[in-house]
This record gives structure tokens, sequence and C-alpha cells, in this order.
């Protein structure tokens, strides 16, 4: 019986250095929509919980958080948002009403910010999808690691290692784009809803939007922008999941032009970004 014991503790020691802490140990951060939840995910790792308030398929424009989310928001070690959104703006001093000790980390602050006529833009004007761009995200990921080294410090070393692979990472997605873009003839795409405004300034791109200062595109702007995609070649028409495309499928349809539904609020962030830069690259 002795000699059973000392096996006994090192078994139990072995489970306790496989053992992986919970959800409900480790601290939790919010963040406002899933691509972002994947940037503090891929510096945080294990080391903290990450919710997102915007659900998948849901319009972070119109958004309203949850009396639950608000509340449980107090508990929560940061909150990451975008800066930008318009749920963000509206319902921000709510959420520092239920949350006042939480610390808040805008992630645009700092970016150069594209101007936009949409309605759902900020009251200045400002293109919010900051997020479809590589590089801003390799901005964003360093403001991340900077609040959850000052939020833990214990986990510097940790978080350094794995924001280090997140941005080789988000550079090899990069040049990855780039590759596939280099030789198409066809820079103009046409879309939906206006959210990919940055990546078409990163990859020398021009967008075109069905939606206008937050409405749907009437007879005379369909039949402009029919004309537009014939003039300019385009070929790749996106639609969203939480948009209608009822009219970019129609301007499809007469300019002779393929419809491809994307998704940049997807947490599956670095293979949406593959997605359409394929979609184009097809098109060209």
């Amino acid at each position: 019986m002795k000699h059973l014991i000392p096996l006994f503790l090192l078994c139990i020691l072995g489970m306790a250095a496989c053992h992986r802490p919970s959800a409900a140990d480790r601290p939790q951060v919010v963040v406002s929509i899933e691509p972002l939840r994947h940037f503090v995910e891929a510096v945080a790792g294990e080391r903290c919980e990450v919710v997102a308030l915007v659900p998948s398929g849901a319009s972070p424009e119109t958004y309203e958080p949850t009396p639950r989310q608000l509340v449980a928001m107090n508990d929560a070690l940061i909150y990451f948002r975008v800066g930008t959104l318009g749920f963000e703006r509206t319902r921000l001093e709510k959420i520092r009403e239920n949350a006042p000790g939480v610390r808040m980390v805008s992630l645009s602050d700092g970016l150069t910010l594209l101007p936009h006529s949409h309605g759902d833009a900020a009251a200045d004007g400002e293109d919010p999808h900051v997020w479809t761009s590589p590089l801003n995200v390799r901005t964003m990921a360093t403001k991340i690691h900077a609040a959850l080294c000052e939020a833990d410090s214990a986990g510097t070393a940790y978080y350094t290692q794995r924001l280090q692979a997140f941005v080789q990472r988000v550079d090899s997605l990069d040049a990855a784009i780039k590759t596939l873009l280099q030789d198409c003839p066809n820079r103009t795409f046409l879309i939906q809803h206006p959210a990919l405004g940055y990546f078409a300034r990163d990859y020398g791109l021009h967008q075109l939007s069905v939606e206008h200062e937050g409405k749907e595109a009437g007879t005379a702007r369909v039949e402009q922008l029919i004309r537009a995609c014939r003039a300019k070649g385009v070929h790749t028409v996106f639609v969203q999941p939480e948009h209608r495309g009822r009219v970019a499928n129609a301007i499809a349809r007469e300019a002779g032009a393929e419809v491809v539904e994307v998704n940049p609020l997807s947490y599956e962030w670095e293979a949406e970004m593959i997605r359409i830069a394929k979609a184009l690259a097809d098109g060209c």
C-alpha cells in the first residue's frame, strides 16, 4: 500500500498539470463584433474568455445590446470596440453606466479613417469598417496586446509571443491577397452594403455600392450603377447575409456579373479576406 501512494500522487499531479482553466476560471473580455473576437483570441489565447456583443447574422449598425449583456459587462476585464460602429456610439454611455469599472479600448483610434457618406457612418462621416484592412488589423492587434499586458502583466510574455505569431499570419495574408490581385485588370467591384472600402484602399480597388446614405438604390441610381458596371468591366457583385441583395442581384444580371455572398462580419476573418480576394481574381 505504501508503494501505491506515490503513484497516486503522481497521477493527481499529472492531471493538475494538464488541466486547462475553464471559462469560469478565466477573466472575460468583451468585444463588439465577431472579427474582433478573432483578433483578441489570437492574442489572448487561453488566458481570457472572449465574447462578442453582436451575434452572428445581426447588423452592428442597428443592434441593441440586451439588458443581460449590459449587466454581464460589469464583470469584464476589458471592452474592445471598433469605435466607429453605430451601436457603439449610441449605446456607449449606457454601457459605461452599467460597467463603470471596465476599461474600454477603441481599436480605431489612431487609424487613418476613410470618409463615408453612408447612413450607418459615424457622426463625422467616417467609414466604420476598419477591420477589412489587414494593415489596420496589424495595428489593432498591437493595441489589443498593450491593453492585455496592462490588465494582466503576468501574461505579458505569453501575449507577446501570440502577438508575434498573429502579426506574421496577417503579413502572410496581406502578401497572399496582393499576389491574387496583382494581375487583375478589372479593379472595380459592386457591393450591396459598402463594407470593403478599406480593403479596396489597401489593394488599389474601387468599390461601388448599391446602398447610398443608408437607403436602397432608387430607379435612377440602379440605372446609373448598371451603366457604371458595364463601363468599368465589373464582373463581381458582393452581397452580405445581413443585408438584402435583391437590387444587387438585379444589377448583376443586367451587367453580366457574378453574385458572390461574402461576410465581412465573420469570425473566420482570414479565410473571408482570402475568399473576397479570390472572388475578385476569378472575375478578372
